[in-house]
């Protein structure tokens, strides 16, 4: 017996983690958030376990024929001055109290079976249970943001010019509209907007500019610049100039270089800088 009810119990974390596995994948793929993805496929295993136990219970409690040692028999009427009641003559349980147990102590060793859920109560607990679902995936997508260092201008309660260049590149990052408003403000097509940010903003770089004073290559994203910050967000507006136009024609051309010949940033940024300025402002920063 001990043996089986380990088999079994190993037999069930394995399918509970199979399970758990599988949940996890299809969230993820869905949502992309990490956490956000392992709390659903969490509770939703809850769910289909929970739900396979209480159809289990209902099927047992269906087939449980009670015992006829703990059945009542009736013993001898007497009267009282109030009225009749059933006495028990020592051979078989006492009579039920109010609260519906027994007084015989071998009641104790009777079956229990949990009591089955009719569809309407089931639906009912699914439902609550999806409902706190969601409020719990709302709570992890901000949990996450806060942790990735996402924060948007209205909960940052700034403006986007009173934002520090590194916020305002980590809101370009959390952009979901921008590519396609930029495409349609430029003319360009939206796959190679999207390549340009993911120039600027995600990919990492061989900086290599100034190896050849002695100082070491990094490995690392752009750091970020007020200039090209605030040229993107008039692009994604659609008040961008011509300068903005320059530069992003610049970044574009960059990024193609680097791509085509596994290069450097040094030796991109000079190919593309022949053709277009990759700081055609005014009053212009160190460009990344």
């Amino acid at each position: 017996m001990e043996v089986n009810m380990h088999k079994y119990l190993i037999r069930l974390g394995v399918i509970g983690a199979l399970t758990f596995l599988v949940l996890f994948i299809y969230f993820y793929s869905t949502s992309g958030r990490f956490r956000q993805s392992a709390n659903s496929a969490f509770l939703a295993l809850i769910i289909l376990f929970s739900s396979r136990e209480a159809v289990s219970a209902y099927d047992k409690a269906e087939s449980f024929t009670p015992n006829p040692q703990y059945q009542s028999r009736p013993g001898p009427r007497h009267r009282s001055g109030s009225g009749v009641f059933n006495s028990n003559d020592g051979s078989g349980p006492g009579k039920p109290g109010d609260d519906g147990s027994g007084s015989d102590s071998n009641d104790e060793n009777v079956s229990k079976f949990p009591k089955a859920e009719s569809v309407q109560q089931t639906e009912e607990r699914v439902r609550r249970i999806d409902d706190h679902l969601r409020q719990m995936s709302d709570s992890s997508t901000e949990s996450d943001n806060e942790e990735e260092g996402i924060e948007s201008a209205e909960k940052l309660g700034k403006t986007w010019e009173k934002l520090s260049a590194e916020e305002k590149y980590e809101s370009i990052r959390n952009s979901k509209t921008d590519v396609d408003a930029i495409a349609k403000n430029t003319g360009y097509k939206s796959k190679n907007i999207q390549k340009c940010k993911n120039h600027l903003f995600y990919d990492i770089h061989r900086l290599d500019r100034y190896e050849s004073l002695g100082e070491p290559v990094e490995i690392k994203r752009f750091d970020a610049n007020e200039n090209q910050a605030r040229a993107w967000k008039r692009l994604e507006e659609g008040t961008h100039t011509k300068e903005d136009l320059t530069w992003l024609k610049h970044e574009k051309a960059e990024q193609w270089y680097e791509q085509k010949h596994d290069a450097g940033y040094s030796e991109s940024h000079e190919k593309a800088e022949s053709h277009w300025s990759g700081t055609p402002w005014t009053n212009t920063e160190d460009k990344k």
